[in-house]
């Protein structure tokens, strides 16, 4: 596929090809972009277009950042939850279907999805679906109780029932946490 891309952009410079032998070979064998669909729902078709562009730069993983908290207190959370139904958020969410559709037309561009759920900070759509699982003594002006308690038996059983959930859905070999600005 990456050969056919350096072969379509070498005739958008000259309609006459070089003889010769190619030799295209990354320097890295992950090149990543992530797309942050928790702050900013994007439709389906933008995806695809984000798809389509890092297939023509060979760029070969999308992380799909699915969580996070935007605009001071806004929960986003962009996958529909069977297990834990109304977790998604109102304005925007991807169905499983969805997930499946972007992830095969991925696999058309060279392109692997990773999900993302961003924990245990940038976690507000989860304690404002769990709100006993907040942490009792982090909280903040900017995202309120966005922080899991990982004292909490039952964030970690919710965490990895979510995980499980959603892990089945995508092809990739790995998922991330994020686990940044965790006080």
């Amino acid at each position: 596929y990456y050969g056919t891309r350096t072969l379509l952009q070498m005739l958008k410079q000259s309609t006459k090809l070089p003889k010769g032998t190619i030799k295209d070979v990354p320097l890295y064998p992950v090149r990543s972009v992530l797309i942050d669909v928790g702050r900013k729902f994007m439709e389906v078709e933008d995806v695809k277009d984000w798809i389509r562009m890092m297939g023509w730069m060979k760029i070969n993983e999308l992380h799909f950042h699915l969580n996070d908290n935007a605009w001071g207190r806004y929960p986003g959370y962009r996958l529909e939850s069977k297990k834990f139904p109304g977790l998604a958020s109102k304005d925007g969410h991807y169905t499983f279907e969805q997930i499946r559709e972007l992830i095969n037309f991925a696999k058309l561009h060279g392109v692997v999805i990773v999900p993302e759920i961003d924990t245990p900070g940038h976690s507000l759509a989860l304690t404002t679906y769990r709100p006993d699982l907040a942490h009792p003594e982090i909280d903040s002006e900017r995202f309120g109780l966005a922080y899991l308690d990982l004292n909490n038996p039952d964030t970690i059983q919710f965490v990895k029932e979510l995980w499980d959930e959603v892990i089945q859905l995508f092809d990739a070999d790995l998922g991330h946490s994020g686990t940044d600005e965790y006080r």
